[in-house]
């Protein structure tokens, strides 16, 4: 099943609507600090599929660790080259399950030089199942405003990866659809590892779990 990606406090409406498909690396907003928060950064986490979803903008406060971990997923072997946004400090920012004052966090916070108005890029293939924005009225209002809208994400993107769309993550071999999670993480783990140190297993289970078969470049 696929998982939730989301990515939080864009500048201004983010730049695609609920329903539309976007691939891996195509822009669909700009960094920003809507929100709560202290300054523009791009939150990214991402909510596990068979969690039942109240709705897309819950927040962990008051949550266990272990509450949050059953949630969500690491998105770190997500984040390569500028996707989901060019940061030069990934981990300045609340890594995933740091302790952040008063929650433990869900995501990574990307960030670096001069982040305001940076491109964000999706981090992968897929429908956008939530798009949350604010008018600019609401912008030019500024702190007026309660920084608690939509849950204190700001502007925010949602979108729901469809596994095996994504053939970057995969040695640029495009995996079977229908993959669950686990089938799909082995999958990625493989094609990073030497394919001179593959097993007779490892080779039939990439075999399996691709397209056409084709090695992973390394």
């Amino acid at each position: 099943m696929p998982n939730f990606h989301r990515l939080a406090h864009m500048k201004n409406t983010p730049l695609v609507k609920k329903g539309e498909w976007v691939k891996r690396g195509q822009t669909i907003g700009l960094c920003g600090s809507t929100g709560k928060s202290t300054g523009a950064h791009c939150h990214y986490d991402i909510i596990r599929s068979l969690t039942p979803l109240t709705t897309f903008t819950e927040y962990v406060y008051r949550r266990s660790k272990a509450w949050v971990m059953a949630r969500y997923v690491d998105p770190t072997p997500y984040i390569k080259g500028n996707v989901p946004m060019a940061n030069s400090f990934p981990r300045s920012g609340w890594g995933f399950l740091q302790w952040a004052r008063n929650y433990w966090h869900p995501g990574i916070d990307l960030n670096g030089v001069n982040d305001l108005g940076k491109p964000i890029y999706s981090p992968v293939e897929g429908p956008v199942k939530c798009v949350l924005g604010t008018t600019w009225y609401k912008n030019w209002l500024g702190r007026l405003l309660s920084k608690n809208w939509n849950s204190g994400w700001g502007n925010m993107v949602v979108v729901e990866e469809m596994p095996g769309h994504d053939g970057e993550l995969s040695g640029g071999v495009p995996l079977k659809q229908g993959l669950n999670e686990a089938q799909v993480t082995s999958l990625r783990k493989l094609a990073a590892k030497p394919v001179s140190e593959w097993s007779k297993d490892d080779k039939k289970n990439w075999a399996w779990g691709t397209n056409n078969g084709a090695l992973p470049k390394q």
